[in-house]
């Protein structure tokens, strides 16, 4: 589909707490006749809300919100919107999120490293029905499938809750901390952490610390390019 044909698809939803990326959706948009961003929402718990009040054609998803995570949110946005497509739109890595999105229910995964071009371009695609990744995540996901990824440190093994836990604590945050961000108890959090240890085969506190650090800590923030 080439970005000059019109779609019937022009209510956006976007949901995502940095007014910069608004911003540049707005501008992105400014002129398509295609599509509109007629909403937003900063937090989860706003974007429910608003998806059980109106059906919107497109829902843009950022996966790190105040409250509870994108990934959480997903399956109870197509509940209360269940026509809506939702494009994730994340400055989380995506050969770690992208799957784990779609298994979600979301239709497409865009790196904000990629730009809000690529962004457009999965727009368009979720539009026509169709589910938008990477080339980079297509090869990813068909080698996990064939059996050929398995083995020690595999994250995809990791549940999702897991996986914000091994996030936070590759950011530095303290098992207090992680506790507060996820809204958890430390003593869950202290749970969470055994298991990750014991599905990646990691041996002690410290080798999960410097594993979740070499995962996770040098992720840049990313601002959205045109």
């Amino acid at each position: 589909m080439t970005l000059s044909q019109t779609v019937n698809c022009t209510d956006l939803l976007l949901i995502d707490d940095h007014p910069i990326v608004s911003v540049g959706l707005k501008a992105l948009l400014e002129d398509s006749q295609d599509f509109a961003l007629t909403h937003m929402a900063q937090s989860s718990r706003e974007a429910i809300a608003m998806a059980s009040q109106k059906p919107f054609d497109i829902i843009i998803l950022d996966l790190v919100l105040p409250g509870r995570s994108g990934l959480e949110v997903i399956p109870e946005l197509r509940d209360c919107c269940p026509d809506c497509r939702i494009v994730v739109y994340s400055s989380l890595p995506e050969n770690l999120y992208a799957a784990r999105s779609i298994k979600a229910g979301a239709h497409a995964y865009v790196h904000k490293e990629a730009g809000l071009s690529q962004l457009q371009e999965a727009l368009y695609t979720v539009s026509a029905g169709k589910i938008h990744v990477s080339d980079e995540v297509k090869e990813d996901m068909l080698l996990h499938y064939s059996d050929k990824k398995s083995g020690e440190n595999d994250i995809s093994v990791l549940s999702n809750q897991e996986l914000n836990v091994l996030r936070l604590i590759g950011s530095g945050l303290r098992l207090s901390e992680v506790a507060a961000e996820l809204g958890i108890s430390p003593k869950t959090v202290g749970t969470h952490r055994e298991r990750i240890k014991n599905k990646l085969n990691l041996h002690s506190g410290r080798e999960l610390d410097l594993f979740a650090v070499s995962v996770f800590s040098s992720l840049p923030d990313h601002t959205p390019q045109v």
